[in-house]
């Protein structure tokens, strides 16, 4: 089942088997919920790491940001081995824009969720597209944007002049039409 979790976007899917693979008419069925909801949520608490890469794995292929062939990593301002800082709070931001290819589905797990630590928060840019006015979607339409990443954080605002050479850069079109 999926239910609404707000009027904007977002909805709760219950009554899915994650610890056990997927079947083809399953994985179907979620790609649908996410192409009309934006954003699922999935309460599993016991839900290994493993298992949420082969959930992900229903939307496409996985991506193994750390390189190690875990296909996951501690996004934490907490943890030691977190790829946050200490007690940082990000900028808003969408996640690998810096790449070639952006990532089509971000997957992050709750391990554990207490306090008035950073909130994560979501947006749904195609709502926000068709809010804009007619005549700023004609100017945003043609426009290309710099992406980059200087790895100093995510609570640092970057410009091009300032990262190194080597730190990766992508350029994207402005407005893209989602595959899905």
């Amino acid at each position: 089942e999926a239910r609404p979790v707000h009027p904007a976007f977002g909805a709760e899917i219950t009554g899915v088997a994650l610890d056990e693979p997927l079947d083809a008419a399953t994985r179907a069925w979620l790609v649908d919920r996410l192409a009309a909801h934006h954003l699922l949520l999935f309460r599993a608490p016991h839900l290994e790491p493993a298992g949420q890469v082969a959930l992900l794995r229903a939307f496409g292929a996985a991506v193994d940001e750390t390189g190690d062939g875990r296909g996951w990593s501690y996004v934490s301002n907490v943890r030691p081995d977190g790829v946050l800082a200490e007690g940082r709070r990000l900028l808003f931001h969408a996640d690998n824009m810096f790449t070639p290819e952006p990532l089509g589905v971000l997957s992050l797990y709750g391990e554990r969720i207490s306090g008035p630590g950073a909130p994560t928060r979501f947006a749904d840019c195609e709502r926000a597209w068709r809010l804009l006015s007619p005549a700023l979607q004609a100017r945003l339409d043609n426009l290309d944007v710099l992406n980059l990443s200087g790895f100093e954080g995510g609570w640092h605002r970057y410009r091009d002049a300032d990262v190194a050479p080597h730190h990766p850069r992508a350029v994207h079109p402005a407005v893209a039409v989602n595959p899905r």
